[in-house]
């Protein structure tokens, strides 16, 4: 499944999103999200343009990841 939701003013993930095992393709650029959580299913992220500061280990299913125009300060 793909879930598109850029330029949405998001400040976090809503947590039906969170629990969502069948999430392929997530792209949350262009919000204001701070945390990422944990996508055990999703093969591509496109989370560019948020507030991240903090990057948790993604499975081994993740295959792109776009984390670029955030504020990292650590890997967890």
């Amino acid at each position: 499944s793909i879930l598109s939701a850029s330029n949405c003013s998001f400040h976090g993930f809503p947590e039906g999103i969170c629990k969502s095992t069948k999430l392929s393709f997530i792209d949350l650029s262009n919000n204001n999200i701070e945390y990422v959580p944990f996508f055990p299913q999703a093969e591509s992220l496109f989370l560019s343009c948020n507030k991240i500061k903090q990057v948790p280990e993604f499975s081994e299913v993740v295959m792109e990841v776009d984390l670029s125009h955030n504020q990292i300060e650590s890997l967890v």
